[in-house]
């Protein structure tokens, strides 16, 4: 099975336009126009975004389960139990969203929205400004008018 060496899909048999970003894969890369550059750039910023997500999503859970590892040694008050579970529900959805976006999946565009979006209100609200500007790029790949047309399969 032959990929697309832009977006790194499957390709069919009879064409060497690649179904996914519509761009000919027989092409060099210097022979792009300005507008499949584009789109070359964002189907790669987007995989990219889909594997860290991915492993930002296993080091959260990662951590939730060593922080629960140490909480179930002694009574934890309630509010906690609550911030366990949302940290790991958080973190859950970030892997799903990450393979997800890797292979194009439509509801990925809203989806990485939300998901950014809210992560950073609670970096905000919690005054922990770790990995904000990390995540605004993020956000700002997947919520691009590019990556739309990308994920909507509007080429």
């Amino acid at each position: 099975m032959k990929k697309c060496k832009y977006c790194y899909n499957a390709l069919s048999e009879q064409s060497p336009v690649c179904s996914m970003c519509k761009v000919d894969s027989t092409k060099d890369k210097k022979a792009l126009t300005k507008e499949e550059k584009r789109i070359v750039y964002y189907c790669r910023a987007l995989r990219i975004t889909g594997f860290l997500s991915v492993i930002g999503g296993i080091f959260g859970i990662i951590v939730v389960a060593s922080a629960i590892s140490l909480l179930l040694k002694k009574e934890i008050p309630t509010w906690l139990t609550l911030l366990v579970v949302v940290n790991l529900l958080i973190a859950i959805s970030f892997v799903i969203f990450g393979l997800s976006l890797r292979k194009f999946k439509k509801w990925c565009y809203v989806g990485g929205i939300l998901i950014f979006s809210a992560t950073i209100v609670i970096q905000i609200l919690t005054k922990t400004y770790n990995g904000i500007i990390f995540e605004l790029l993020l956000l700002s790949y997947v919520a691009s008018p590019t990556s739309k047309k990308i994920l909507y399969r509007q080429l």
